[in-house]
């Protein structure tokens, strides 16, 4: 498999450069192809809970960055992808600091400080991670068989999305949810002049009601966490 990478911020910091305890919020935008092809084959996001910086390059952050994808049983990610985005954090911030072969058995605790210690300046970072197949192993065929089962489309249930429960700005701002990772935009409070409808699935990840409808006269799954919606 291959891997491209792009980075970017929609917040301007100007030229801040974090501090190996400072925290990095990242948005995680994947795209899967088919072999030779540029159709999307697969396509999810990955909203990740803040993580201390220095923590990224060490084993322990590694390993969260792999179980998060790993959660996800329709992606398939190249080798050693969590080294590659480590990689790009210290390219894009041009970090003067990398992985360290210390022991990091305060990453446990570094991270259940993240929500109280609000002196740590968090950097939002969004990654967009396109994956092409480039090859297919003739003894996988029976598991691209089972994949491409499972993958197959089903809509949600007509009656399940004309009685989505809408929802106002507060809400997403207080589940922490500032985009609608459908469509990528970021949430505005221009709902409250009714030019824009916020709805919430049952899992409570929200999402723009129109963006939500198409999507779900496709799949009846959330395109976040995967959580089925009914079909009947």
């Amino acid at each position: 498999m291959a891997l491209n990478m792009t980075a970017r911020c929609d917040e301007i910091r100007n030229d801040e450069q974090p501090s190996p305890t400072d925290l990095v919020k990242l948005d995680i935008h994947t795209r899967s192809y088919l072999v030779n092809s540029n159709q999307i084959h697969y396509e999810t996001t990955f909203n990740l809970k803040p993580i201390v910086f220095k923590n990224v390059f060490r084993d322990k952050g590694l390993s969260y960055l792999q179980q998060c994808f790993d959660e996800d049983p329709f992606l398939k990610m190249p080798d050693n992808f969590e080294i590659e985005i480590a990689y790009k954090l210290q390219e894009f911030y041009n970090l003067s600091y990398g992985f360290d072969t210390e022991e990091d058995d305060d990453f446990d605790r570094d991270e259940e400080e993240v929500e109280v210690n609000l002196r740590r300046r968090v950097f939002p970072l969004i990654l967009e991670l396109e994956i092409h197949e480039d090859e297919i192993d003739d003894d996988d065929d029976d598991d691209d068989d089972e994949f491409e089962e499972d993958l197959k489309m089903v809509p949600a249930s007509k009656k399940f999305i004309e009685n989505m429960k809408t929802c106002d700005f507060n809400v997403a701002k207080e589940r922490e949810i500032l985009r609608c990772v459908i469509c990528m935009n970021e949430f505005d409070n221009v709902n409250i002049n009714n030019e824009v409808t916020l709805c919430t699935l049952p899992c409570n990840h929200v999402f723009h009601q129109n963006c939500a409808v198409q999507w779900l006269q496709t799949s009846h799954t959330c395109p976040l966490c995967r959580y089925p919606m009914p079909t009947r």
